[in-house]
């Protein structure tokens, strides 16, 4: 793959798109510097790209340089708006942040799910009975039940759900299960 990506630079030099798909072959490759500079290199022959400030805010997070990853978060989910995906990478990022202010952190979430619903369609009544004392079915979804620090969050909640109430179900999308 590395090979072609640069077989396609060669053969389209300044073809920004050329260098973000060597970029991710380079992370995939775990190169992550010279990830960081095929996306930077991308970004200078043009902008706004979303996607490469997006994919460079990844593999900056890869590197633990949260606070660097951050504008190209925004500036992804900037130039994007109808990807979430962008802007649900930029507040996880403010994650790791201190002192964020948490209105700002909470706009950024409504945000997010202001994009999410417009992308989906309404949800279809069921035909469930309204029942207000049956046991309450809570589902939850994570590309993180896994070694991750959500885990160590998840976990104790989990642990301490009234079963009298809720009946709990965990549904996975992890990509790369540990």
């Amino acid at each position: 793959a590395e090979a072609v990506g640069r077989q396609g630079w060669s053969l389209r030099p300044g073809e920004p798109r050329a260098l973000n798909n060597l970029g991710n072959t380079l992370v995939e490759l775990d190169r992550l510097d010279e990830a960081v500079e095929c996306f930077r290199r991308a970004l200078r022959l043009r902008s706004p790209f979303p996607d490469a400030a997006h994919n460079l805010g990844n593999t900056l997070v890869r590197q633990e340089r949260h606070q660097d990853a951050q504008p190209q978060f925004a500036a992804a989910a900037k130039d994007s708006a109808g990807r979430p995906e962008f802007l649900q990478s930029y507040f996880l990022s403010l994650s790791y942040t201190p002192g964020i202010d948490p209105r700002e952190r909470f706009e950024l979430h409504r945000l997010w799910g202001v994009q999410v619903q417009a992308r989906h369609p309404r949800p279809t009544r069921f035909a469930n009975l309204p029942d207000p004392h049956r046991r309450l079915r809570v589902g939850y979804l994570s590309a993180d039940f896994r070694e991750h620090a959500v885990a160590c969050f998840v976990e104790p909640m989990l642990q301490h759900h009234d079963r009298r109430g809720f009946e709990v179900f965990c549904y996975s999308n992890v990509a790369r299960p540990d």
